[in-house]
């Protein structure tokens, strides 16, 4: 883990379809309709239902922003999901983002929110970990 500061690390809830997708390295890369605000070097993963647990978590090779039709265009063959889905989700948006999925690290024990942090709760899209918090996900390999 590199102790850059001027990047961050985000936790992201994804639903344990994509998780399987995301470990298999059919999924390369996540998509999502609000970039960060931040430089962001690492993702952490919440498995969404029934998990509901950090299982992993990755380095970001890259985000791209454009429309969903160019990210579509650009990484169908690595996006793990269909076309369909992908048009639902991005349904009414100009932009769309696109992040680069690397160096994949599965926890060996899922660990809940609360172990990591009495504040953190299931985030809707995405929030923000410090440094310490992910050397506490990190301890869990």
């Amino acid at each position: 883990m590199d102790s850059e500061k001027n990047s961050d690390v985000a936790l992201l809830s994804i639903q344990p379809e994509y998780i399987r997708s995301i470990v298999t390295g059919k999924k390369k890369v996540e998509f999502r309709r609000h970039k960060f605000a931040k430089p962001v070097e690492h993702i952490v993963i919440y498995g969404t239902r029934p998990i509901q647990k950090i299982v992993a978590y990755f380095r970001v090779s890259h985000i791209t922003l454009a429309s969903p039709h160019e990210l579509w265009g650009k990484y169908q063959q690595v996006a793990g999901i269909g076309k369909r889905v992908f048009q639902e989700y991005f349904k009414g948006a100009n932009e769309a983002v696109a992040i680069g999925i690397e160096s994949v690290m599965i926890l060996s024990n899922p660990v809940a929110l609360h172990k990591i942090s009495k504040e953190l709760t299931p985030p809707q899209s995405f929030t923000y970990l410090s440094e310490a918090l992910f050397k506490k996900v990190c301890k869990f390999l």
